[in-house]
């Protein structure tokens, strides 16, 4: 149960093309890695799809006669999607955001061009502006990627930050 969550949310949101991302996301081209959102619950639950054509631009150097998508851009995806499981929070929509912390990382399959990579987020908690969750990442049904990660919402941090005695408000 993901703790910490505004009332209100709850609902499904299905089919978010990227117009409908950046109204959660702070990212855009070229750094937005998620190309639709197939079905987020707020608080709980994002599906993203992000689908590499040979057209993106790390393809050419990375590398000319083994193109493949580097882990940095796999896990960027993977926090993009954690994200659209809390900033779809009413309140929370387009925060400034920081990734705290990413365990237990594993790449199990290269991406090529032409893949169409499936994410799924779970949130697990959200409490004072921090994010614990997991992302994994299927092509064609078999795991590519998978990590967790803790995210956070700086400007909620800092309210819930302990204040020294003497610290006016």
């Amino acid at each position: 149960m993901t703790e910490g969550i505004r009332e209100g949310k709850g609902e499904p949101i299905r089919n978010l093309d990227i117009r409908g991302i950046m109204q959660y996301h702070n990212c855009k081209y070229p750094c937005l890695m998620i190309d639709h959102c197939e079905e987020i619950i707020p608080g709980k639950y994002a599906r993203a799809v992000k689908n590499f054509t040979y057209n993106e631009w790390f393809f050419p150097g990375h590398f000319e006669d083994d193109p493949n998508v580097p882990s940095s851009v796999q896990l960027e995806a993977m926090s993009q999607t954690l994200l659209m499981t809390f900033l779809t929070i009413p309140g929370y929509e387009k925060a400034k955001t920081a990734c705290l912390r990413i365990n237990n990382v594993e790449f199990k399959r290269k991406i090529i061009p032409g893949d169409r990579l499936v994410l799924t987020a779970k949130l697990r908690t959200f409490r004072g502006g921090v994010a614990v969750g997991t992302v994994e990442g299927h092509v064609g049904g078999q795991l590519a990627c998978r990590s967790d990660y803790v995210m956070g919402i700086p400007e909620e941090i800092e309210r819930y930050k302990p204040r020294s005695i003497g610290d006016k408000e």
